[in-house]
């Protein structure tokens, strides 16, 4: 053990000294992921700017009560300068025509830039659904009824725990999985390459192997190394990219405490248990190519095709159903358990199928690993 803590000490050292490293790995991510969330909010910003302007709409025919019904509707101007055509949208004279017909059995046409759509276009098609409601309403009551007698069932969809699940958490419970892989990844990438073939570039490596310190306390030094450093670059990725999310948020004077986040301390720990094991398993097949590499280039150009096949699953299951057969495939695994603690779930049949599943990759690769580094044919290709 104490083996294992000097090759991890001797890394560690390595990485702080090395600047180039420590940029790519640490400093980038913490720089590069505020601005992505300032860019994300500029735009917004831009669109909310215009929102308030408000969006310019025309008519072609005539529908007096559709037309003054758009008219009261905060957020659209009329303009009824001329008879406006399709190309003065494309032109961005106007924004969006309303085609309209005295004859109520007639469709209402709608056309707009989609590339140009905000939520404001919205209020277009609600405005035209309650004074459809309106005019349902009048017939009826002339016959004694209530709208409600043709609209008897109303619902509303609620989480297991009871609270309505709003756009953003749904966008959440996507897109945290996918970055909780994504981050560990990248890292992994750049701090396996750099101890393996990039100690093969610095001629280090060969006089490492020649001690005698066994070569798979070697291998676990440095895995140790990549593994705890992965997840603490990945902790601080997201801590990042969360504290940047809030103060967007914050500068739009959305309220925080009504999001309806569902992820749980419990939630949280279970992924992080579940994100070091996958950085370990990752990490050891980022290990055996880059051990197989001559140098720090070629190691690259292995490592990251192995990157686009992990990114695959990664991207895939974001959107995949919830089956059983998928918590037993690599990755898929992963993101489907990662996809369920975000939302607040915590099926520890899952999680167990999960994490047994993960220990068996870890095994497979380190064995893997460690006959790579224990063949001299393997590492240094003679």
């Amino acid at each position: 053990m104490n083996t294992i803590l000097k090759v991890f000490k001797n890394e560690f050292k390595m990485y702080t000294r090395d600047k180039k490293l420590l940029v790519n790995t640490l400093l980038l991510p913490i720089l590069i992921y505020p601005l992505i969330i300032a860019i994300v909010a500029l735009g917004a910003f831009i669109s909310m700017k215009s929102d308030v302007q408000g969006i310019k709409v025309s008519f072609q025919g005539k529908n007096l009560e559709v037309m003054e019904a758009m008219k009261k509707t905060k957020g659209i101007k009329i303009i009824d300068d001329r008879v406006y055509s399709d190309s003065d949208i494309l032109d961005r004279t106007v924004d969006a025509i309303i085609v309209l017909s005295e004859d109520k059995d007639k469709v209402i046409q709608i056309k707009y830039d989609s590339t140009k759509k905000s939520f404001l276009f919205d209020k277009i098609t609600d405005s035209i659904q309650k004074l459809k409601v309106d005019y349902i309403t009048s017939v009826l009551k002339g016959k004694g009824l209530k709208y409600d007698n043709i609209n008897p069932i109303s619902f509303k969809t609620l989480n297991e725990k009871g609270k309505t699940m709003d756009s953003f958490t749904m966008v959440i419970s996507l897109v945290l999985p996918m970055l909780f892989l994504l981050f560990p990844m990248i890292s992994t990438s750049y701090l396996t390459t750099d101890i393996a073939a990039g100690e093969k570039e610095k001629n280090t490596l060969e006089p490492l192997l020649c001690t005698k310190t066994s070569r798979y306390k070697i291998l676990l030094g440095k895995l140790l190394f990549t593994s705890i450093i992965s997840v603490i670059i990945s902790i601080i990725s997201i801590l990042v990219l969360g504290l940047a999310a809030i103060a967007a948020i914050s500068a739009f004077n959305v309220s925080i405490s009504s999001m309806s986040i569902s992820f749980s301390g419990i939630g949280f720990m279970i992924s992080l248990i579940i994100i070091m094991l996958t950085v370990i398993f990752l990490s050891a097949l980022q290990l055996t190519l880059s051990f197989f590499a001559k140098n720090y280039k070629e190691s690259q150009m292995l490592v990251s095709p192995l990157l686009i096949i992990i990114m695959v699953p990664i991207f895939m299951s974001m959107f995949l159903p919830d089956k059983s057969i998928f918590y037993h495939l690599p990755i898929f695994n992963v993101v489907l358990i990662l996809k369920q603690l975000t939302a607040g779930i915590i099926n520890f049949a899952n999680v167990s199928i999960v994490i047994g599943w993960l220990v068996i990759y870890i095994i497979i690769s380190v064995l893997l690993c460690i006959k790579a580094i224990n063949s001299e044919k393997f590492i240094f290709r003679v």
